[in-house]
């Protein structure tokens, strides 16, 4: 196929950075480990290319820690069904409840992911990028890769950030980590937890499907919001067809930072995609951008935000056998095609950052 086929879309990106009437949200996968990770020319030993294998590979993680705990491992095409065949192993094993084997394993999960040693200037760097790009980060790995780039560039420790005044089934889906340099103030959510706190990480079938509530009520709250700040001609997103009511509305909310949540994000931001498989098993996510769509079937066309799946021509190494799937553009899904990687991640983040 000629580049020229390609090129619409990765224009159409390239204007989502360019257009200051936009706010584009990088939504970051475990891809980003093998971007980070260690290749030949930083020299790194074999157990930090081990180490960077687990934090890139769901499944590989999944079977180290079955390995560690003399686990029988069951590993299938889908890590959210590894990952409860391994609670259900455990909890017959040990006669445990199944929610205390899951603990147990995510305390296991949170260990493995120590392990990281980034590249000083290879990780600062990606941070600089980072914060010169984007206001807001959606990291949907468990790891404190994003936070640590951010902390090596600028020298702030992000600070958790949690409104206390939220109901506490939105808490969750309300915390975020922020830092400030200048005027300049940066948000990173983490919609499946963190390992920092291995009690509220989210994995497996289970707890995806558990989330769908949350997200939904959450939502519910959301148009509430939108009732009361709408003018009255427009008190739903889905009848909102003037560019200007529909730019005002999403610009207020991403300004009402009391009520923001990663799901507002979702629903009112261009999101790209980046290093992520989009599994068909991460309900939770494919809830919110189906939802997503309905929301915005009738905002006007040239204001509507885009979803962008960034990925390879010669096949996606961090989710191939979801590329047929993710090519027809499901919940509005706007695959765009580079070479390499190093091209992919170069056009995402303004600036060459190579593995």
């Amino acid at each position: 196929m000629s580049d020229s086929i390609w090129n619409p879309p990765q224009a159409l990106l390239q204007d989502s950075f360019s257009d200051a009437g936009r706010h584009t949200v990088l939504v970051v996968g475990a891809g980003l480990h093998r971007q980070l990770g260690p290749s030949g020319k930083h020299g790194c030993d074999k157990s930090a290319a081990e180490c960077f294998g687990l934090l890139a590979d769901w499944n590989e993680l999944i079977t180290s820690v079955a390995s560690d705990a003399s686990l029988k491992s069951v590993r299938h095409a889908d890590p959210s069904a590894s990952w409860e065949s391994l609670v259900a192993e455990m909890a017959k094993r040990e006669s445990l409840q199944a929610g205390v084997a899951e603990k147990k394993l995510l305390q296991a999960v949170a260990a493995k992911l120590k392990c990281a040693q980034y590249s000083k200037t290879q990780i600062g760097v990606f941070g600089a990028l980072l914060h010169e790009r984007f206001d807001d980060v959606i990291s949907l790995n468990i790891d404190d890769c994003v936070l640590r780039a951010l902390q090596s560039a600028l020298g702030v420790k992000p600070a958790k950030v949690s409104d206390g005044s939220v109901k506490k089934f939105k808490s969750h889906l309300a915390t975020r980590y922020e830092c400030r340099l200048g005027d300049k103030k940066m948000r990173v959510w983490f919609p499946h937890g963190i390992a920092t706190k291995p009690s509220n990480i989210i994995l497996g079938t289970r707890n995806y499907g558990m989330m769908l509530h949350e997200l939904n009520d959450e939502f519910n709250e959301m148009k509430k919001w939108e009732a009361k700040s709408l003018p009255k001609s427009g008190r739903s997103a889905n009848t909102i067809k003037s560019a200007r009511t529909w730019k005002r509305t999403a610009r207020k909310m991403l300004q009402s930072e009391s009520s923001l949540t990663w799901v507002r994000l979702f629903m009112v931001c261009d999101l790209v995609f980046m290093g992520v498989g989009l599994d068909r098993a991460e309900t939770d996510l494919w809830w919110a951008l189906n939802q997503r769509q309905r929301n915005l079937a009738r905002v006007s066309q040239s204001v509507r935000p885009h979803t962008f799946y960034v990925t390879v021509c010669n096949g996606d190494q961090h989710g191939g056998r979801n590329g047929i799937h993710l090519a027809t553009g499901p919940a509005g899904i706007i695959p765009v095609h580079y070479g390499s990687w190093d091209d992919a991640w170069t056009a995402v983040l303004g600036c060459q950052f190579h593995g």
